[in-house]
């Protein structure tokens, strides 16, 4: 059989005309890729794909087809032309959009010279850069090409031109190639030139190089070239500068058809003006002297050949994409940037991270049967609550754990008790994944009056108790719980992490599992479009707590400033605050012009925190009650706790903002607000859609980021956690109906 030099188009065919045909490789890999397009769909659904979500997959699209490549004899099923793109560009998600893709792909990209040529290409194909590829070289692939340019023995001999078009097919069938195996010349550069979004050159003809410009210029089409020689890029954009002369004028008014006919020897001069003399190294120069001497053309190396490609790769998208604006020549010169002395100063070793809080507990007495409860409630008293002030306190009756809210320990945001009852359903979920996972099956009891209610939680713990997650020692191999005891050291790794560093956009899909998560939470994903006009949002809420006095007051109450850890409240350190910021607060703490901003209704700029806060996050979510009574709200807050863990084992920074809370008071209460706080709610209400049945509860701000400065700590077990023979007595219950009834006020501080 001779050897197939000239076929590089793929082609559409029908199964069965290869039936049977012994020389024919059927290659069949399309179950498998609906697969992956179901699981990059899905990313975080981890069982395999259903018959029905891959034939789902299939719905709008035309059928898969087969492809023939005559040159390899291999016949292949292949996905249809947009699910094929969107398979095989996956990995580009996120460094590229999808609606950048989409612009990179209808690209018109011409491509002179195939050496350095080739390496572009087959970068621009594997972007996803270019719909149509117009390709011209007049050579084939020589031996000596090999050093540099993809290919084998067998390939010798082979026009260029083919052989790139082929690695095209072979990668996406449904791209457009234009042969020039003439290479460029002035019957075809029209066509070559004309309607092409970017032309790329890499050919080596000086003359052709030159006339390549004049007609791109004319036809205002930006040039790229990469050069082997010191990692140099010239960019040329005549689309922008119609006047601008070729080679950024180095040449000075040479033209093409002066250079002619000229010898190589004689346009050496012209090529030292392009380079520049003061440009080569010993090498570079030493290889000029000795082209056509002792070396019949000028070296290229593959490392640089590859540089080149992906420099002009880059050149292209950035250019495409409406970056790149400016021309000049651009070096990534390697042997500079990579050498010795060159070294980039490294960061010094992360620091391990912050150990979780140590939960203090009385002396353990000897076998007195209570290590469980402890246990259980520390891992209950892990939970979030508002402002932390842990609205919280327990007690046990042998093997039983009951939960109730602490009156005196409330705020503004508090209305009627919900975000306490928020808190304790966070805790109960806390409480139930510590039973879990030493071995427990807790048992939901009618809770009385109290909030909710365990039983079935006699037992002992493997460890020692001032430190649940065992300080990283092996556990006893006895210890066999429901649940794995990472979910305890989650528990503890769990943390509202205030840092504002900037944040690459957390996945959509990413977002949509932890709102999932958060069940029967109704749970928000924010586009990142709308991640700036929530940030402006939630400030104006910001505003309005700073300019009211007794909001301010109950936010600063929350505020711990003294620098020494307490079991409660926020460390200001937390705040992740810069020296200008802390200075503020330092300012606002005073109050100071707060009435007049107030009264003059300025004080706008009180939102610039959360404005930036959510600008430069990774995504958000808005977390909604399903309803309002007490055990719809101990539900939801048993789905912040599993959404929130979620988050922490993907190592995602949450951080919570409950001021939408006001927005209950302002419905449900607005007597209970000042004319002032009414008034300047009612505005900040505009940009939410809210709904009186269903409020917001929380928003969570999401992002990708380090560990927090400062962690909120939590108060001893021997303050919340007491043991007794009896039930609890009606005082307790009637200091919580207080509480509530009195709409969530401070009345005390611990």
């Amino acid at each position: 059989m001779e050897r197939d030099v000239t076929s590089f188009a793929p082609l559409f065919v029908d199964r069965g005309d290869f039936a049977g045909d012994p020389t024919v490789t059927v290659v069949d890999e399309l179950p498998a890729q609906l697969e992956h397009l179901c699981r990059g769909r899905s990313p975080r659904d981890d069982a395999p794909p259903s018959p029905e979500a891959i034939a789902e997959v299939l719905d709008g699209c035309d059928p898969p087809a087969w492809v023939f490549y005559p040159w390899s004899r291999r016949l292949v099923h292949v996905l249809p032309a947009p699910l094929h793109r969107e398979l095989r560009l996956d990995r580009n998600r996120y460094a590229i959009t999808e609606e950048e893709q989409e612009r990179l792909g209808a690209l018109v990209v011409s491509v002179a010279g195939l050496s350095v040529g080739r390496a572009v290409v087959t970068t621009l194909v594997h972007e996803g850069i270019g719909g149509e590829l117009r390709l011209a070289d007049f050579d084939v692939l020589d031996l000596s090409n090999l050093n540099r340019v993809p290919g084998g023995v067998a390939d010798v001999g082979v026009s260029k031109v083919v052989l790139a078009a082929r690695e095209v097919a072979e990668l996406d069938p449904y791209l457009r190639v234009v042969p020039f195996e003439r290479g460029v010349d002035e019957e075809n550069i029209e066509a070559f030139v004309g309607g092409a979004n970017v032309i790329v050159d890499e050919c080596d003809g000086l003359e052709i190089k030159v006339r390549l410009r004049e007609r791109a210029r004319a036809a205002r089409v930006p040039v790229v070239m990469a050069t082997s020689h010191r990692g140099m890029l010239d960019v040329e954009r005549f689309d922008l500068e119609p006047a601008r002369a070729p080679f950024h004028g180095l040449l000075g008014d040479v033209t093409s058809a002066e250079l002619s006919g000229l010898t190589t020897k004689q346009k050496v001069p012209y090529v030292l003006r392009i380079l520049g003399v003061e440009t080569l190294t010993d090498r570079a120069a030493a290889s000029l002297i000795e082209v056509k001497e002792s070396v019949s053309t000028w070296p290229q190396l593959a490392s640089d050949v590859a540089l080149g490609g992906a420099m002009v790769t880059n050149a292209v998208r950035r250019i495409a994409l409406g970056g790149l604006t400016a021309s000049g020549r651009f070096f990534a010169d390697l042997d500079h940037l990579i050498a010795d002395g060159r070294q980039a100063p490294l960061p010094p070793p992360p620091a391990p991270d912050a150990p979780p809080p140590v939960v203090r507990v009385p002396a353990r007495p000897a076998a007195d049967g209570r290590d469980a409860i402890r246990f259980v409630v520390a891992c209950a008293t892990s939970a979030p609550s508002g402002g932390n002030i842990q609205p919280w306190r327990f007690e046990a009756e042998d093997d039983v754990l009951r939960a109730y809210l602490d009156p005196t320990r409330s705020s503004l945001l508090d209305f009627r008790g919900r975000a306490s009852l928020l808190a304790l359903g966070a805790a109960l979920e806390g409480a139930t994944i510590g039973a879990r996972a030493i071995g427990l099956e807790p048992t939901r009891v009618a809770p009385a009056d109290a909030v909710w209610a365990l039983a079935n939680l006699k037992g002992t713990v493997p460890f020692t108790l001032a430190d649940p997650c065992g300080d990283g020692l092996p556990l006893p191999a006895n210890l066999k719980g429901t649940v794995p005891f990472r979910w305890v050291e989650l528990l503890w790794a769990r943390c509202c992490n205030r840092r504002v560093d900037g944040s690459p956009p957390v996945a959509a899909e990413v977002l949509a599992s932890l709102a999932r998560r958060g069940a029967p939470l109704r749970a928000e994903v924010v586009p990142a479009g709308g991640l700036p006009a929530l940030g402006t949002a939630l400030g104006a809420l910001d505003r309005v707590r700073f300019l009211s006095p007794r909001l301010r007051a109950d936010m600063l109450g929350e505020l711990r400033f003294g620098g020494e850890p307490a079991a409660d409240g926020i460390d200001v350190a937390s705040l992740e605050l810069d020296a200008t910021d802390r200075a503020a607060m330092d300012v606002l703490r005073t109050g100071a012009g707060m009435d007049f901003l107030a009264a003059n209704d300025r004080g706008w700029g009180l939102r610039k925190t959360a404005r930036d806060a959510f600008a430069g996050s990774g995504g958000a979510i808005v977390l909604r009650a399903a309803a309002l009574d007490d055990a719809a709200l101990v539900d939801a807050g048993r789905g912040l706790m599993r959404l929130w863990l979620e988050a922490t084992r993907l190592r995602l920074a949450i951080h919570p903002w409950g001021s939408p809370f006001l927005f209950q008071r302002l419905h449900e209460d607005p007597a209970s607000l000042e004319p002032f706080e009414r008034d300047a709610l009612t505005r900040a209400a505009e940009p939410f859609a809210l709904d009186p049945a269903h409020p917001i509860l929380l928003v969570l701000r999401v992002s990708h980021g380090g560990a927090p400065t400062a962690r909120s700590l939590r108060r001893p077990l021997e303050e919340v956690l007491s043991f007794a023979s009896s039930r609890p007595s009606a005082r307790s219950t009637t200091a919580v109906d207080a509480r509530r009834r009195a709409g969530g006020t401070r009345a005390s501080r611990a």
